[in-house]
């Protein structure tokens, strides 16, 4: 289907439900860890040391083939394939997105940021985490924005480990892959520095928060300007005669 949640996904969502009418609705939006808990994704993805083939498997001349230059990626609680990959491939634990988040209170703010929604969608193949923070009002007159920061992961090896600004409310493949494909994003492989990039990482999250105050505070001095008929066709004027 549409959304890809499978029968071992999990997803949790602050106060409204999404439009398949799956997952856990909570009142409230939660905290990172919580949202783990009550999204179902607290189990941890499990690296084999090698990869064997079996060919003709039950027959005289059964053999089997081990390599070292690949590994078999599971999930420790149902033990469900993820992925096949190259032995230097470092998996990103779905408790890192938690941590990322966790990032904006070592910011020195007193307001916290809040868990739209979390979960998992083709059996654990990805995961996410998205993040809102405490609504502005950009104008001083009531237009309020909510900031949200989407955190997403990949456990098949076909997707780095991102972190975007998005205004996609994320519950399901749909909205995953409309939110993946915002142009402004962090991401960083899944290399053997993994651990390095993902305090890299933290430290664009830290900028993100405190780019909502700057958004915030252009968006009223804009609002605060006075526009008339002659500013607005100075302004024409000037754009199409450069």
């Amino acid at each position: 289907m549409a959304h890809e949640i499978e029968s071992n996904d999990g997803l949790v969502l602050a106060d409204q439900k999404a439009w398949h009418g799956l997952g856990t609705v909570v009142q409230g939006a939660p905290n990172p860890y919580a949202a783990l808990r009550l999204a179902g994704m607290e189990w941890e993805v499990m690296e084999s040391d090698s990869l064997t083939g079996v060919f003709n498997a039950g027959q005289q001349d059964e053999r089997r083939v081990v390599t070292g230059d690949s590994k078999m990626l599971v999930r420790s609680d149902d033990h469900t394939l993820l992925g096949v990959v190259g032995k230097d491939y470092v998996p990103v634990q779905n408790s890192t997105l938690a941590d990322l988040a966790y990032a904006l209170r070592d910011a020195g703010s007193d307001r916290g940021v809040e868990v739209e929604s979390a979960g998992t969608i083709r059996g654990g193949k990805r995961v996410w985490m998205l993040l809102r923070a405490p609504s502005v009002d950009m104008t001083g007159r009531g237009d309020e924005a909510v900031p949200y920061l989407f955190l997403a992961n990949g456990h098949d090896g076909t997707l780095a480990l991102r972190v975007q600004p998005t205004g996609v409310r994320v519950v399901c493949s749909n909205t995953f892959h409309a939110a993946i494909r915002t142009t402004r994003s962090w991401s960083h492989r899944h290399t053997m520095n993994i651990g390095g990039k993902v305090e890299l990482l933290a430290a664009d999250i830290k900028r993100w928060f405190a780019a909502i105050n700057d958004g915030q505070e252009l968006a009223r001095t804009l609002a605060a300007k006075q526009v008339n008929r002659e500013s607005v066709r100075d302004l024409w004027a000037d754009v199409l005669l450069r």
